[in-house]
């Protein structure tokens, strides 16, 4: 920790964080593979195959109407995941990420397309994303980038994929660096995810309601939706558990709803489970339809951010 207070008032200038930001939001997130591809493939399907049915009688215009209500009416539908991307040194005039030496900076060179590539996924169409550079001192980087890992932060709106193939359907949130413990080096956007809230949560012991976690226990559900158990993993016998974290309103609804963390295994034994998305849409949806006590201060109904849920998917033995 010492060498790290050793560097210059010009790094901290630039926003350069060495374990100034502690386990967060992105070390949580699910790098992206073969699960999360098909998972979306098939969470974009569902959704299509659910759109109004044209009756052979039915005009035009009364099913536009149907139809326009229906695409309207569905819940946010999204889900957040990373990608790792090589540091190459030194830089050219490829695309991706590389070093410069003399300016000390990660540079980015069409990365939008750099990260279609990784990815190979027909359905993902990522909108243009031009970060700023990044700031990393050349002392640190020689030292941690065998450790240390890149990633970007992608978010993919399904009901895009579902209804407008060919549009533009997912944006990078973020691109980080990110330490071997989960802590932040550095940040292209200090985005949501550079955010440290686990340090302030108080875990609640929740036994009786499904391992429910939250902020205070002021946010217990009034209402609670048990998720539907996704047809591929119940045809696998696949068991597990998602916390999902979202906002209450005022009103005491649920939205921002993202993914923390999903995992396969025996949720009775999370050591022993590995990460996996394939309960990460029925939980976002099923966030959705919580009910809360609105939390009141002052006299006034006020948002509660960074609530934490535990979705458990338990198979009857």
């Amino acid at each position: 920790m010492s060498s790290y207070l050793n560097l210059s008032i010009k790094f901290i200038a630039t926003l350069f964080y060495i374990n100034m930001v502690l386990a967060n939001n992105a070390d949580k997130i699910s790098s992206y593979n073969i699960d999360i591809r098909d998972n979306i493939k098939l969470e974009a399907d569902s959704i299509y195959n659910s759109k109004p049915y044209k009756d052979k009688w039915m005009k035009t215009s009364e099913y536009n109407t149907i139809y326009n209500n229906f695409i309207s009416g569905l819940p946010i539908n999204e889900i957040i995941f990373k990608v790792k991307l090589n540091i190459k040194m030194p830089c050219d005039r490829n695309d991706g990420v590389c070093y410069n030496v003399d300016n000390e900076k990660l540079e980015f060179r069409k990365i939008s397309r750099y990260i279609t590539n990784i990815t190979n996924d027909p359905n993902i169409k990522l909108t243009n994303f031009k970060p700023k550079n990044i700031s990393v001192p050349r002392d640190y980087l020689r030292n941690n980038i065998n450790y240390s890992n890149l990633y970007a932060f992608i978010k993919t709106d399904i009901n895009k994929i579902a209804f407008s193939p060919g549009y533009l359907n997912s944006e990078i949130i973020d691109i980080i660096l990110m330490e071997p413990n989960g802590n932040i080096a550095a940040s292209s956007n200090f985005s949501f995810l550079t955010k440290s809230f686990f340090n302030n949560l108080e875990i609640i012991n929740l036994e009786d309601l499904e391992s429910d976690y939250s902020i205070d226990s002021s946010t217990l559900p009034i209402l609670k939706v048990a998720p539907i158990y996704p047809r591929r993993a119940l045809e696998r016998g696949t068991e597990g558990f998602v916390t999902t974290s979202f906002t209450i309103t005022e009103s005491g609804s649920v939205r921002d709803v993202i993914v923390i963390e999903g995992y396969c295994g025996d949720p009775d034994f999370p050591n022993q489970s590995r990460e996996c998305s394939i309960f990460n849409s029925a939980s976002l949806r099923a966030s959705l339809k919580l009910k809360y006590k609105p939390k009141i201060v002052d006299g006034k109904a006020t948002p509660v951010e960074n609530v934490l849920h535990r979705f458990t998917f338990k198979l009857d033995k």
